[in-house]
């Protein structure tokens, strides 16, 4: 617009006077500031204010009416620039030209992002900050241009009352988006998520520790602050501070906030009056743990979603046959747990859920009434959901973490495929909430791995003691893979079992990870490599086959992390080493020793339920034709082990001596053998035997001798006459062992694969004495 008052080139063109006030009367021009007015609020909004319901709303009308107003605001421009383009020169044209040309980035931009959103995986961060800048750019051009339009000729009453109209209907343009999207908001029905745990639940372990014996906790900061505040108005200064210093649960004492609070409360002097008041905030905030302490099952589960939307569908096929993904269904921990039901109680089964089937556990299915103690969305183990909502850790193990489902989008959670459109579209064009409820510095830490990879047992779940479990945090944390000088040289949980892979998927590329930019093109993957290969085999899981086969390559170390060449070892997890005479005479006794060294596993190996694992050295000696003169670590047709060497496993026991050995770790109160490899250390075990003599038809088997469990003496067959003996030892790997699954699957003869980690051979020559 121009108000100088200059006169037009064209003289033919009506009064600069009467043309600037028709101009601001225009309905045109209402419009356009109108809409122009509820984008720039709108996405200031969105840029600054928190997520919420409106906030959706106000997305999807600010791309609405930004692609809708490019006719009106186009057509307003064109005509704008027709009428003032041939009047003299000015700042107020400048600023009007440079508006249009931030304004037409800003069209550009959001279309592209429009465009992205509706069709692609993820919005691509330059256009986005390019749209942010142009529309800060935007507002400050057209900002300074108006303002020097409305400070000119104030004193002309038929222009102050053209703006002043263009002012009330710029108001109701910019209002009506914003009126609607709260009537939106007011008619929106959120999902009827159910957080009060039933009439029935049992809360055996206290109302503040719904999901005991197991540590895992629900996020209940307001409800536990709202206490601490009540309780804290009736004490005196005093006794606050010592409240607010100690108020911390204690878990070897097995009690909640509440009951930590209660406890602290009763060592003070308090009057009869205070004493009542507390009583009354304690039994109420119990309460409310039973009305806001459950997860809705549904809240945690769906994790196919993450994949039908176009986004994380490498990541979702790579979870799939994972032993995550099937933790709670998995045929063997769903035995055991059966056989926990029969000995103990259903609620004891808690303990196992916090790791293994949290979903189940957090909804409070886990409940004598439940005959199943699972719920919606059990098959899917540690879901996605479960997994990136974990917002609290601490190293103690059992499950012991802080979880807080995250907000909603809106219709993420209802049915039908414009409601599923509308989510994918708001998680994609406005992913602010998503990235920060999803992808926390927490998961980046081998202390998040520790919550459920270390493990104990107490007399909550014993009715004895405290038994340590399996362990792997803490062997990782003594062992040469963790440099807590140089954290550099850390090799950490997930740098290992989550390597970096090429990737497509719109979590790639990762800033705040050492080495990495948010363009590298690789995502961690979600296989979770380890030694369980039973599951995805057993339950015919989608994508078992390459699981497996990744499987044996982890553990036989031929899988190459890159990432970490530098700092982690080359070649097998177990080195295996033959120390043995090169040459021998025949009769004279031949000293075999093998060696077996932690390589590169970042814990003991084996490590796990090593009451289930079996890892065992097998030997043989064969001569030149191949045929085995002896053995020793062989299974036999039932899969039983047979005279074994060396048996890397941990035999626990219970109260009156017997072996545990369905897993039933309830029963547990201790250990009678343990034999494992730390990381970076060497374990040996001996053999003798005596050197076939040669060509002597009348030659007998010599007898066996021992001298301790691994050193014997054993008798060759008189065929065994050649000129060499050729040793090999092997290293063998089984999840589970075959008398466990004989106790668990009784008659049904199932067995577990068993993994050729490493093997080593050396040959010896006969010669003449």
């Amino acid at each position: 617009m121009n108000n100088t008052g200059s006169p037009p080139k064209d003289q033919g063109n009506p009064p600069q006077k009467t043309d600037a006030s028709r101009e601001w009367r225009n309905g045109l021009t209402g419009c356009t500031l109108g809409l122009l007015a509820f984008e720039t609020v709108s996405g200031l909004a969105i840029y600054w204010l928190p997520f919420s319901v409106f906030q959706q709303f106000e997305v999807l009308a600010h791309t609405v009416l930004g692609l809708a107003m490019i006719v009106p605001v186009g057509w307003y421009l064109v005509r704008h620039w027709k009428k003032r383009i041939t009047g003299n020169f000015s700042h107020y044209m400048l600023l009007g030209i440079l508006s249009m040309l931030s304004l037409v980035l800003l069209y550009v931009t959001g279309i592209v992002l429009s465009g992205q959103a509706l069709l692609g995986t993820r919005i691509a961060h330059l256009w986005d900050m390019t749209h942010i800048v142009a529309g800060f750019v935007m507002i400050f051009l057209l900002g300074a241009h108006l303002v020097t339009l409305l400070t000119t000729k104030l004193n002309i009453a038929e222009l102050r009352s053209s703006r002043l109209r263009c002012l009330v209907m710029t108001c109701l343009w910019a209002s009506a988006p914003f009126v609607v999207c709260w009537a939106f908001t007011q008619l929106y029905t959120p999902p009827g998520w159910v957080s009060s745990f039933p009439d029935h639940y049992n809360f055996k372990y206290g109302r503040d520790r719904p999901f005991a014996p197991s540590l895992v906790r629900k996020e209940m900061s307001k409800v536990e602050d709202d206490m601490k505040a009540q309780i804290s108005s009736v004490l005196t200064a005093r006794h606050q501070k010592v409240l607010l210093d100690s108020l911390k649960p204690d878990p070897n004492e097995h009690e909640g906030i509440v009951s930590a609070a209660e406890r602290l409360c009763s060592q003070m002097q308090l009057n009869p009056d205070q004493q009542s008041q507390i009583h009354s905030i304690l039994e109420s905030t119990r309460n409310r743990y039973k009305a806001e302490g459950r997860i809705d099952p549904m809240r945690l589960a769906g994790s196919k979603n993450c994949g039908t939307a176009g986004c994380h569908q490498q990541i979702l096929a790579e979870w799939q046959p994972s032993a995550h993904r099937y933790a709670a269904m998995d045929v063997v921990f769903q035995r055991v747990q059966e056989i926990m039901v029969q000995e103990k109680t259903p609620e004891a089964t808690r303990y196992c859920a916090g790791c293994h089937d949290p979903i189940s556990l957090l909804s409070g299915a886990k409940n004598v009434r439940n005959v199943t103690l699972s719920a919606h969305g059990a098959d899917e183990g540690i879901s996605c959901i479960v997994c990136h909502s974990i917002v609290k850790t601490d190293v103690r193990g059992n499950a012991d973490y802080s979880i807080k489902p995250p907000d909603s989008y809106l219709f993420e959670h209802h049915e039908g495929v414009w409601a599923k459109r509308i989510s994918d579209f708001l998680i994609r064009a406005y992913p602010q909430k998503h990235i920060a409820s999803y992808s926390k510095p927490l998961y980046k830490t081998t202390e998040y791995c520790a919550a459920c990879h270390k493990q104990f047992i107490d007399e909550e779940v014993n009715d004895f003691g405290w038994v340590q479990g399996q362990n792997q945090y803490d062997s990782w944390r003594k062992s040469r893979w963790h440099n807590k000088e140089n954290t550099g040289k850390t090799v950490s949980c997930r740098e290992c079992h989550m390597p970096l892979i090429l990737s497509t998927d719109p979590a790639s590329g990762d800033m705040s990870d050492p080495g990495r930019s948010p363009a590298d093109g690789k995502h961690r993957s979600h296989r979770h490599l380890g030694a369980n290969q039973f599951i995805p085999t057993y339950h015919k899981l989608e994508g078992a086959d390459q699981q497996v086969e990744q499987i044996v390559h982890w553990l036989q170390g031929k899988v190459d992390i890159p990432e970490i060449a530098d700092k982690w070892t080359k070649g097998p997890v177990v080195r295996l080493g033959i120390n043995a005479p090169a040459k021998v005479h025949p009769g004279q006794t031949i000293p075999i020793q093998v060696l077996l060294t932690n390589n590169k596993a970042g814990h003991n190996f084996p490590t796990g339920p090593l009451d289930m694992i079996e890892s065992w050295l097998e030997l043989t000696v064969t001569d030149e034709s191949g045929e085995i003169i002896y053995s020793r670590g062989t299974l036999d047709d039932k899969g039983y082990l047979e005279n074994p060497g060396i048996v890397l496993k941990k035999e626990l026991i219970d109260r009156d001596g017997n072996l545990i050995d369905r897993h039933n770790l309830w029963d547990a109160v201790g250990a009678r053998y343990k034999r494992s490899l730390f990381p970076g250390s060497t374990d040996a075990t001996d053999y003798t035997l005596r050197c076939p003599g040669m060509g002597d038809p009348h030659e007998t088997p010599s007898r066996i001798v021992g001298d301790g469990d691994n050193l014997f003496t054993v008798g060759v067959p008189k065929k065994a006459d050649l000129g060499q003996l050729t040793i090999k030892a092997t290293l063998w790997y089984s999840k589970f062992k075959a008398s466990f699954m004989d106790r668990v699957f009784e008659e049904q003869h199932v067995r577990a694969s068993a993994t050729a980690i490493n093997s080593v051979s050396k040959t010896i020559q006969i010669v003449t004495p």
